[in-house]
């Protein structure tokens, strides 16, 4: 066992540590016979599941051939520059120019779409976006920009067929190959410049054009269909002057396995009973006034997009009313958000939140972070206190309580300095947030 393994083992066994943690503490607080057959049956599955992560890590992911865009179509050759590197990537355009689809609008929403090994699920959420934009008002017209950060698979291949079905869609594929960073920060700041390029061509064809960004991640889809989720974020903003960034909230109708503890907070009918809407923003469904975005993108040393974004805006604020705030979720906009299935996925996506919120503090002062972090945890005593006010045998419950033992017990591991993130990505599955773990292991066997 060389030195690798043997940090392995040790990691493995403070994440079983956490589990059987919460579990034990969880379990002496039920009651009745319902709650505690309830979590038994749970905590079976946590301890399948985890020895199930373990071997995944050895059987890599069943994937389609890798086409690249060059192969595809018409490209451009492009550079970015970070300040300390220069970024090449691919670039090719689709549909009618965008000057061609402006004149008359009042509106024009750029859509940032960055993704990555997502061919397998694609097709079917950029159609539920693209149905979503098409029901925008007719003076509101849209372009899409599709960033795809060195995806392995045919995620290239399956979005450009999409887009050659909708060719009356304005769009734009970036396409970045190497070991480039995988976060939204470059995605969101390579397509932010395509927008700066465009300036002075929107001001000749349509100088009273409004101009708005939405960030999409790739597995966000809508609830509604009736009306446009993207428009909704568009109208709050219009409906509030001094707002300038705002987001769907992020919801889990329905989940299994593990699913069920990580999403226990974001239960779609709790938030609803919530009056006051988060203040932070949710990333993956968040609309912003063009002028909005910092004029330079996101800052190289900034980390998490939703994190900084959500910052950003309240410098110079004083943070005292949460509808009046600059940067703020939509309390009429829930969205469907995965959460993790995987044990190992949210450790690290709960170490992650810590890291971004140290971040912060390098970039913003430290008064109004703590203030910021203050009023957030206000909403998230909401969300605790309606979950806790159910029977004590409810199953929403249960987890919700198993979450919170949870959270505390890695964010205690993550401060003694037994958890390092980028350890733990390295020991994560190689699956999707709503993978369910058993069944993926299964597929995966098969296949070889």
């Amino acid at each position: 066992m060389n030195e690798l393994q043997a940090d392995d083992i040790i990691v493995d066994d403070i994440i079983r540590g956490i589990v059987e943690g919460s579990y034990d503490e969880t379990r002496r607080s039920l009651t009745s016979l319902k709650a505690q057959q309830f979590i038994d049956t749970l905590h079976e599955g946590l301890q399948e599941d985890i020895q199930l992560e373990i071997l995944l890590r050895a059987i890599p992911p069943i994937r389609e051939n890798r086409i690249q865009l060059e192969e595809l179509a018409v490209v451009e050759r492009h550079e970015y520059h970070t300040g300390r590197e220069v970024i090449d990537y691919a670039l090719s355009r689709f549909g009618p120019p965008l000057e061609t689809i402006v004149g008359g609008k009042t509106n024009l929403v750029s859509v940032f779409i960055p993704t990555r090994n997502s061919g397998h699920r694609i097709v079917e959420n950029m159609g539920i976006l693209i149905a979503d934009l098409d029901n925008m008002p007719e003076d509101t017209t849209y372009e899409l920009i599709i960033c795809i950060n060195d995806s392995q698979d045919d995620t290239t291949g399956r979005i450009v067929q999409l887009l050659e079905k909708h060719i009356n869609i304005s769009a734009t594929i970036i396409e970045f190959e190497g070991n480039q960073e995988k976060s939204k920060k470059l995605p969101t700041n390579v397509s932010y410049e395509l927008l700066l390029e465009q300036d002075s061509m929107l001001q000749r064809v349509n100088p009273k054009l409004k101009r708005f960004i939405h960030f999409h991640d790739d597995d966000i889809t809508f609830h509604s269909y009736q009306e446009s989720s993207v428009f909704a974020n568009i109208e709050e903003l219009l409906r509030h002057p001094k707002l300038l960034l705002t987001s769907g909230i992020y919801s889990v109708s329905s989940a299994s396995g593990f699913g069920l503890i990580s999403s226990s907070r974001k239960n779609v009918g709790v938030l609803r009973q919530v009056k006051q809407p988060p203040i932070q923003i949710y990333g993956g469904a968040a609309t912003t006034h063009y002028a909005a975005f910092p004029r330079g993108g996101i800052p190289d040393n900034a980390k998490g997009f939703d994190a900084y974004m959500s910052t950003y805006l309240l410098q110079g604020q004083r943070l005292e009313e949460i509808p009046s705030l600059p940067s703020r979720a939509n309390p009429s906009l829930f969205v469907e958000h995965p959460e993790e299935q995987s044990v190992y996925r949210f450790a690290a996506r709960l170490v992650r939140d810590s890291e971004y919120k140290h971040a912060l503090l390098t970039n913003f002062p430290s008064r109004d972070i703590k203030k910021f972090y203050r009023m957030r945890k206000q909403g998230f005593n909401m969300i605790q206190d309606i979950i806790m006010g159910l029977e004590g045998d409810n199953e929403l419950r249960i987890c919700f309580m198993l979450y919170d033992r949870f959270r505390s017990r890695v964010e205690q591991e993550y401060q003694q300095g037994r958890l390092d993130l980028n350890h733990l990505r390295r020991l994560q599955p190689n699956v999707d947030s709503n993978t369910h773990i058993k069944e993926e292991y299964e597929r995966r066997i098969v296949k070889i």
